[in-house]
């Protein structure tokens, strides 16, 4: 008698019935409401590290990716020798501001009436069949036309990038150089970026824009050749994209790459890299405002949520639960 007493006052086995059914349904949609509520706030922290608001990438150009195209420019005090570029680099811009960047790159590079004539060489990094962007790198050095896809290392006098550029003084369009030159001291600064680690560029580059009459105007060293902006909010929260060319120190990767190129005296190993960014203004007032949705939308279904652990806890021991159903919850609240 003692043991069915015993067995009498045990759980009770389930029932699949429809009422059974149906409060499962509404524990487990509860359940999933939480989830819901939780798993975007862990959707945006992960935007946020991945940098949903703000981003700052680069990643350096080895030279085996350059194309090569004419060894034929030669450089002197004065700029280009007329007559010694291949037509095709002169028609990359037209012969008005290819004239005009050689004598600015006779200034860049400090040649002098003593100096001897230096060797171009005309390389190509882009335009491929995953991108339809280009730039024209060149390569300035000494005895002999340097190589775009060198073997080991490669001293030069420096290098040159040519690129398009729109601002407010040329709507219309110009043209960017940016010059990396051996004979001026290095001044390294250090830029970390938000997914791709740290970088150390040379500052001490001279950038110019050219126009397509051969107007020349001096820019920073950190002038972006491309910006765009995003309003898809307001212009509260503006986000803006732009794009930097840099020369980067790549001695710490010299050993992963076939070939490179150093200064001639400074023993600089360089290449190019562009450093691609973006940012939203006022950002922090859109993460203070999911933030809060996140907690409120927690804290108002904090009730609701006990009551559903309570109904669960009831179904596992098969005991009268009382079960609560969020959704229509909030539909009836509307």
């Amino acid at each position: 008698m003692a043991h069915g007493a015993l067995y009498k006052s045990g759980r009770k086995r389930a029932h699949m019935s429809s009422a059974y059914i149906s409060k499962w349904l509404r524990v487990l949609s509860n359940i999933s409401a939480g989830l819901l509520i939780l798993g975007t706030g862990l959707l945006v922290s992960l935007l946020l590290y991945q940098g949903m608001f703000y981003s700052q990438s680069m990643s350096p150009v080895p030279q085996k990716y350059w194309r090569p195209l004419f060894q034929a420019c030669r450089l002197n005090m004065h700029g280009f020798i007329p007559g010694s570029c291949h037509p095709d680099d002169v028609n990359s811009t037209g012969e008005i501001p290819w004239t005009s960047m050689g004598a600015q790159l006779a200034i860049d590079f400090v040649r002098n009436a003593t100096d001897p004539d230096v060797f171009v060489t005309t390389c190509l990094h882009g335009a491929s069949n995953e991108s339809t962007w280009v730039a024209i790198v060149l390569l300035v050095a000494e005895a002999t036309f340097p190589q775009c896809n060198p073997v080991g290392k490669q001293l030069i006098l420096g290098m040159a990038v040519l690129e398009t550029v729109a601002n407010d003084e040329f709507p219309l369009g110009a043209y960017l150089v940016s010059t990396f030159s051996d004979g001026t001291p290095i001044d390294p600064v250090q830029i970390d970026t938000t997914n791709s680690g740290h970088f150390t560029v040379d500052q001490s580059v001279v950038k110019t824009i050219v126009a397509t009459n051969g107007t020349r105007l001096h820019a920073p060293w950190d002038q972006r050749n491309y910006v765009t902006s995003l309003n898809s909010l307001n212009r509260l929260f503006f986000m803006r994209l732009w794009v930097v060319l840099h020369f980067v120190d790549i001695s710490n990767q010299i050993h992963t790459m076939p070939g490179y190129s150093v200064g001639n005296a400074s023993c600089f190993a360089v290449t190019i890299t562009w450093d691609n960014s973006h940012h939203v203004d006022h950002y922090l007032l859109l993460l203070a405002f999911q933030s809060l949705i996140c907690f409120v939308s927690l804290g108002l279904l904090s009730n609701d949520g006990v009551i559903t652990l309570e109904g669960l806890s009831g179904l596992l021991k098969n005991k009268p639960v009382l079960t609560y159903d969020i959704l229509a919850s909030l539909e009836r609240r509307k």
